[in-house]
C-alpha cells in the first residue's frame, strides 16, 4: 500500500495542470512523476515534468487527437504532446518484460494500476508520484530516503542492475549530482555489477559519465566513486588528494576531466602532434564529441608551457594553444607545484590579458589592419615572406615600437623591405 502526503503542494506549469485535467476529464487517471517531483521535493529546478497515466497508446492518440504529438515512444506507451511549443510526455502506467541485452526490456505490459508502475522503476527517490489534488503518494519509501539522502533501487538492487546495466551510471550521478550516499546493498551491487556495462553503448556511458564529473559533489563522492572510475579508466590512477580540488573547479566536463586525466596519467609514448598516444586512444574510445575531445587535448598539451607575463609571450601561447585563459588559469592553479608560478603571476596574466582587450591590440597577425595584398602591392614576391613580415609587424605593434594603425605599418614594411630586411 502506498502512503499519500496532501500536505504537499506545488505550484506547477499551466500545461501540466492542463494534461492531468484533460485526461481526467475523459475517466482516466494521471500524475506527474519520477525526477520532476524528486526536484521538487529538493527544491532544485525541474527539467522535464513527465506525465504517467492509466490510458493506453492507442486511448492517448485519440484523446490528443487535433494537438502537436510525437509518436516514436508509442512502442513503450510514450506519447509526447506538445503544448506552448514545450514537449510533455506522456506514459501508460506499464510493468516490463524480460530485459535480455541489460538495457531494454523484450516486452512491455500495460497496466491500469500507479503502484505496479512505480515498482518498475530504478531508484526510490524516482518513484515518486504526484497529484495537485491528492498530494504526494510513495509506494516504495522514496520520500524518506530523500530526507536520508540515500540512493536506494526499487525491489533488490542485483535485479535491478541486471536488468538495465545503465542504472550503475545513473546510481553513481545522483550522488555525484546531490551528495547522497549509496544505500549498502545497492553500493555493493554497483561495484559486482560493474562488468554489465560493457553492454551498454559507449554513447549512453559517456552521457552518464559527463553528467556525473559535472555533479556539484564529485569531490566530496570519490571514495564511492574510485572503483568506477578505476574500470571505465585503468589507464588513470587516482589518489585521495587528486579528488579534493574537483569541487573547486567549476562544473564543466572539460575542465575536470583534462585536470583528472594530467594528474592521473602516465603519458608513455608521443605522437607526431606531441600528444600522449595513451591520452588519443583513451579519448577514442569514450566516444566523445569532436569538439570535446580536442577542447581536452587541447588544454592538457597547453598545461605542459607556462607563458612568460608579458604581452607578447602569452599571445603566442594562447595562438599555439587556443584556449580560453580563464579556464588555463583554473587548471593551472589545481596542477601546479611550482610555487614561482603562484597567485601573483596568474594575476599578471589576466592584468595583461584585460589591457590587450581593452587596448584592442592585435591579438594574431590576422588582426592587423594589413593583409598580404598590401604587402605585395609595396612589391613583396608571393611565398613565405609575406606570412613573416606580418608576423615581424604584428610583434613590433605588440612592443609598440610601432602604431598599430595602418600607414604606419605599411611605413616600417616598406623600410625592412628596403633595408633588406624581407626579401622583394
Amino acid at each position: 500500500m502506498g502512503t499519500t502526503y496532501p500536505s504537499y503542494k506545488w505550484t506547477l506549469p499551466n500545461e501540466v495542470y492542463f494534461i492531468i485535467e484533460y485526461l481526467e476529464k475523459r475517466g482516466h487517471k494521471a500524475y506527474l512523476v519520477g525526477g520532476a517531483v524528486r526536484d521538487l521535493l529538493l527544491a532544485r529546478p525541474v527539467d522535464d515534468y513527465d506525465i504517467t497515466t492509466d490510458a493506453t497508446p492507442d486511448e492517448l492518440k485519440a484523446i490528443w487527437k487535433g494537438f502537436p504529438t510525437i509518436l516514436s515512444g508509442e512502442k513503450h506507451g510514450t506519447i509526447g504532446v506538445i503544448l506552448n511549443k514545450v514537449h510533455y510526455e506522456i506514459t501508460t502506467f506499464r510493468q516490463d518484460g524480460l530485459y535480455l541485452d541489460h538495457r531494454r526490456p523484450e516486452s512491455v505490459s500495460f497496466t491500469r494500476s500507479l503502484e505496479e508502475d512505480v515498482k518498475r522503476r530504478d531508484f526510490t527517490i524516482n518513484a515518486l508520484a504526484y497529484h495537485p489534488k491528492e498530494g504526494l503518494i510513495d509506494y516504495v519509501g522514496g520520500l524518506e530516503d530523500l530526507k536520508a539522502g540515500l540512493i536506494r533501487t526499487v525491489g533488490k538492487a542485483p535485479k535491478r542492475f541486471e536488468e538495465d546495466a545503465l542504472r550503475i551510471m545513473r546510481a553513481y550521478r545522483f550522488m555525484a549530482r546531490y551528495g547522497f550516499d549509496l544505500e549498502t546493498k545497492t553500493s555493493k551491487a554497483c561495484e559486482k555489477l560493474l562488468p554489465s556495462l560493457d553492454f551498454i553503448a559507449q554513447e549512453r556511458i559517456s552521457a552518464e559519465f559527463i553528467g556525473l564529473l559535472e555533479g556539484a559533489y564529485l569531490g566530496q563522492t570519490w571514495k564511492h566513486l574510485r572503483s568506477l572510475f578505476s574500470y571505465l579508466l585503468p589507464e588513470v590512477h587516482y589518489s585521495e588528494e587528486m579528488w579534493e580540488p574537483l569541487d573547486y573547479l567549476p562544473s564543466d566536463f572539460v575542465l575536470r576531466f583534462t585536470y583528472m586525466l594530467y594528474q592521473g596519467l602516465d603519458q608513455g609514448l608521443i605522437d607526431d602532434e606531441g600528444r600522449p598516444l595513451v591520452l588519443c586512444q583513451l579519448l577514442k574510445r569514450l566516444k566523445l564529441s569532436r569538439r570535446q575531445n580536442q577542447d581536452i587535448l587541447t588544454l592538457y598539451q597547453s598545461l605542459e608551457h607556462r607563458p612568460e607575463p608579458q604581452v607578447l609571450d602569452l599571445l603566442k601561447f594562447l595562438r599555439t594553444y587556443p584556449v580560453r585563459l580563464e579556464d588555463w588559469i583554473l587548471l593551472d592553479e589545481v596542477v601546479s607545484v611550482n610555487p614561482y608560478y603562484g597567485r601573483h603571476y596568474r594575476k599578471e596574466l589576466e592584468q595583461i590579458w584585460a589591457d590587450i582587450n581593452a587596448s584592442n591590440l592585435p591579438q594574431t597577425p590576422q588582426d592587423l589592419p594589413l593583409n598580404g595584398q598590401d604587402l605585395l602591392d609595396l612589391g613583396m614576391a608571393p611565398g613565405p615572406q609575406i606570412g613573416l613580415m606580418l608576423e615581424t609587424l604584428w610583434e613590433k605593434a605588440l612592443l609598440k615600437q610601432v602604431s598599430p594603425h595602418k600607414e604606419d605599418l605599411l611605413k616600417l614594411a616598406r623600410s625592412l623591405i628596403e633595408r633588406g630586411k624581407c626579401q622583394a
